[in-house]
């Protein structure tokens, strides 16, 4: 293990309303556990693990977002959280930070991504609050909001901006009812990967404008999401992270986390209801859950195309290149 990294494989999961905090540490370290509400501050909370490399942290209000600090007498702070943050009325609302690149880790508390937000209670949104949400951007078209409203009203405290990419429908009838009136006969992988081109290459500027944004420090925190939190949001994630040199393995894991959090419990929702159809849901799974290859070979394709990422949102997006850097300088810890 690296003397100047003494804790690595730090992560927090949630048991019932308990916290289980684990990570690696050097033969001998005395490990210390801090919990604040800040991902900047370790506070005055200070827990011992229960095992090595281990700490159960009770006690904790599940309605406040804890952050982990953990010290071990030699090297920076570890800061660690909860992936996902549990709200009632979101199944897919994430973190994005701790992903590592070669310039450092990404920040905990800024950038957020998930699911549609129609279905948020009222201590969900004062969870938003205490996150320090400043701007949303909502990926949905008007069909969607129709759909589902947005618990997040235009000219709130939270500032919703409506930057639709599609509406899924396809000339006006959505992918469901195609589905059921045997209109669409199957979707792969292969064209789930088509549509990912196809979206970053005609909504290039909204990206670009979500880049800028979230560059901007003072716009901390930053929410994006569609309906499922997992094809716009997804590719939106994967330039975040791509182009702060995060790798795409750990891109590709962060896109595959939908079907642990909510991938899986549609499918089983959607099953029997298809199948009433006489639709065999397995037909058309690219549509509904997140596989790995499918955004694999639309980085692939991206560079193929553009170069790099980062050729793709400064010469196609229209990003600045010192919007870039102020990415990198705001988002980035060493």
């Amino acid at each position: 293990m690296d003397p100047d990294r003494p804790i690595t494989h730090a992560h927090v999961e949630r048991v019932g309303d308990d916290l289980l905090v684990t990570w690696r540490a050097t033969s001998g370290a005395d490990v210390a556990v801090f919990v604040s509400e800040s991902p900047d501050d370790a506070g005055v909370d200070v827990r011992s693990p229960d095992r090595p490399g281990r700490a159960l942290l009770t006690g904790l209000d599940p309605r406040t977002r804890r952050y982990v600090h953990l010290f071990a007498g030699t090297g920076p702070f570890v800061v660690v959280a909860e992936r996902l943050v549990p709200l009632a009325g979101a199944r897919n609302f994430r973190d994005l930070g701790g992903y590592v690149s070669p310039e450092g880790r990404v920040r905990w508390g800024r950038l957020f991504r998930s699911d549609h937000l129609g279905e948020l209670t009222d201590d969900d949104l004062e969870v938003l609050s205490r996150l320090g949400v400043s701007v949303v951007f909502d990926y949905r078209g008007p069909r969607e909001h129709e759909t589902t409203p947005s618990r997040l009203p235009p000219g709130g405290p939270i500032e919703r901006w409506d930057r639709p990419i599609g509406d899924g429908t396809v000339e006006g009838v959505s992918l469901y009812d195609r589905i059921v009136d045997g209109s669409l006969p199957g979707f792969s992988i292969e064209d789930l990967t088509r549509f990912y081109l196809a979206t970053l290459e005609s909504s290039a500027t909204i990206f670009g404008e979500v880049l800028e944004t979230v560059a901007d420090v003072d716009r901390h925190a930053v929410v994006f999401h569609c309906t499922a939190g997992k094809d716009r949001t997804g590719l939106t994630a994967a330039l975040v992270l791509g182009v702060l040199g995060v790798d795409d393995g750990q891109i590709l894991d962060d896109y595959e986390l939908t079907n642990r959090y909510r991938s899986g419990r549609r499918v089983e929702e959607l099953r029997p209801q298809l199948a009433a159809d006489g639709v065999d849901i397995d037909a058309f799974l690219p549509l509904f859950v997140a596989p790995r290859r499918a955004l694999a070979d639309t980085l692939v394709g991206l560079r193929a195309r553009y170069g790099s990422i980062e050729r793709y949102l400064v010469e196609h997006a229209g990003v600045p290149d010192e919007a870039l850097s102020a990415l990198r300088a705001h988002l980035l810890e060493p």
